[in-house]
């Protein structure tokens, strides 16, 4: 009798303490869920990423978002915006935490937005305004100030005016108009503009062949405004190709490698800088506050066509010859070995 009760105390001491154990082990289970979970989830959606610009600006993003303790999902639309709607809405599906855009077309995202923050998602707008979307934060440089430093230095250049080339990005920016305001605001009566283009989908060919045209066409300018370096770069091979390199004064926008290879050379002018290091850690550390609902500090209101947004800016920087060396190189963007590679 005594040794059947020893072993049902056996028993019984054993199940309890087989039952701690299993309830030690679902509290680590439960703390391991509760970790992952508390990870911030960001979705990236880039409009594309084949200029070197967006490649820069993807990876100090997700570094700076990384060290936040995000991770991030980063997608490449390709320039194709039902694409890029698809991909928000997986975003949605997956229940990301915020949803970040460089928007394929300003004015065509709304409603997927809206979607996203029924779902209580942060929208992000990068670079670019989304139009009557009313996104959370949008983080960008101030691209009116681009289009008065573009005016400024024709202004410079030819005091007593000029005949202008514009060819502007995609007219599906919101960027580009605003761009396009400052320019305009800058611009005297003694300027000219005898042609305009936009490229459709920032694709950069598109300024080589308005170029080549103009000039097979018998066209005469003094400057040709790019809308950004990419563009700048097809316009001066064009330029090549009829002997103007270097005689018409090209500008851009980016401070990309390239240009300011071509700045050193002489067959750019000058690039609007915008140090995207810059914008893409700060935008990386504001996403993560505003996915933790953290306050943000800094932030002005900029109208989108409907909503005032809570938005950031930064301050782009004219650079030529004259101030490269202290703006590019000692700013560490790029080295001098890189700029002065072609000397």
């Amino acid at each position: 009798m005594k040794q059947i009760n020893r072993r049902r105390f056996l028993l019984l001491f054993l199940s309890v303490l087989c039952m701690c154990g299993l309830t030690g082990c679902g509290g680590q289970v439960k703390e391991e869920t509760k970790q992952v979970k508390n990870e911030i989830q960001i979705g990236f959606s880039f409009d594309s990423l084949v200029i070197e610009r967006w490649q820069r600006d993807r990876d100090v993003f997700v570094s700076q978002a990384q060290e936040a303790g995000a991770k991030v999902n980063v997608q490449n639309a390709g320039g194709d915006v039902e694409t890029q709607k698809k991909q928000i809405m997986y975003f949605i599906e997956q229940k990301m935490d915020a949803i970040v855009v460089v928007a394929v077309d300003t004015a065509a995202l709304s409603d997927v937005v809206k979607k996203a923050k029924e779902s209580g998602i942060r929208v992000v707008a990068y670079d670019r305004m989304l139009e009557n979307a009313g996104v959370d934060l949008c983080v960008s440089f101030d691209s009116e100030k681009v289009g008065n430093l573009y005016a400024k230095a024709i202004r410079k250049k030819f005091p007593k005016g000029a005949k202008l080339l514009e060819i502007m990005g995609s007219s599906e920016d919101y960027n580009v108009k605003l761009l396009e305001k400052g320019l305009s605001a800058g611009l005297r009566k003694s300027d000219t503009v005898v042609k305009k283009a936009y490229a459709k989908g920032w694709i950069a060919e598109h300024a080589y062949q308005t170029v080549s045209d103009f000039y097979e066409k018998g066209g005469k300018c003094d400057a040709i405004i790019c809308g950004n370096d990419d563009l700048a770069a097809q316009a001066i091979l064009a330029l090549s190709e009829n002997r103007k390199a270097g005689k018409v004064y090209v500008l851009g926008q980016d401070g990309d490698l390239s240009a300011c290879q071509r700045i050193v050379e002489g067959t750019q002018g000058g690039t609007v800088f915008k140090n995207v290091d810059e914008l893409a850690k700060e935008a990386a550390t504001m996403c993560v506050k505003l996915a933790k609902g953290e306050e943000i500090s800094g932030i002005t209101k900029r109208f989108d066509g409907t909503n005032q947004v809570d938005s950031y800016f930064l301050t782009p920087v004219f650079v030529d010859k004259k101030n490269l060396n202290q703006i590019i190189i000692d700013g560490g963007f790029h080295t001098k070995e890189e700029v002065y590679i072609n000397e």
